[in-house]
């Protein structure tokens, strides 16, 4: 069983309209973050420091990105984070920063995919928990 230093939850939505939670974990290890969409093993993937922070960055920015992540089965894929609803559009400078509704979504080679939606209050509290799994993270460079 891996010993973990932080495990989170935040609720959200499957677009199957079924409630559910994202879990977000950092191993004792500390060299990368786990999210698994809707708590579905099959959707769960691995982010390093760096990929975890550019999807804070785009959840903060109200726009879409595709993050880098590893499947534990199909290698390398992108999770897709993108506003909900609404078109993307950054905040005006000097505007304070809110976090809005937001879908994270993985699509499986074989097809499948989740979709995991988070009203304003959810997203917000996706952004701290991902924050503080990113605190956790050795983002020291690598040993020779």
């Amino acid at each position: 069983m891996d010993a973990h230093v932080f495990i989170q939850t935040v609720p959200g939505i499957v677009i199957t309209s079924t409630v559910s939670a994202t879990t977000i974990a950092v191993a004792a290890e500390r060299d990368m973050a786990t999210i698994s969409l809707g708590g579905q093993a099959d959707f769960t993937v691995s982010l390093a420091a760096g990929d975890v922070f550019e999807l804070m960055t785009a959840l903060l920015g109200h726009e879409v990105s595709y993050v880098s992540s590893t499947h534990l089965m199909y290698g390398r894929l992108l999770l897709n984070a993108r506003p909900a609803g609404d078109k993307p559009h950054p905040p005006e400078p000097g505007q304070r920063v809110e976090v809005g509704p937001c879908e994270l979504s993985l699509t499986l080679p074989d097809q499948r995919s989740c979709h995991a939606v988070f009203d304003s209050e959810q997203a917000l509290d996706l952004v701290l928990r991902l924050d503080k799994a990113w605190e956790l993270l050795d983002t020291s460079p690598p040993r020779d």
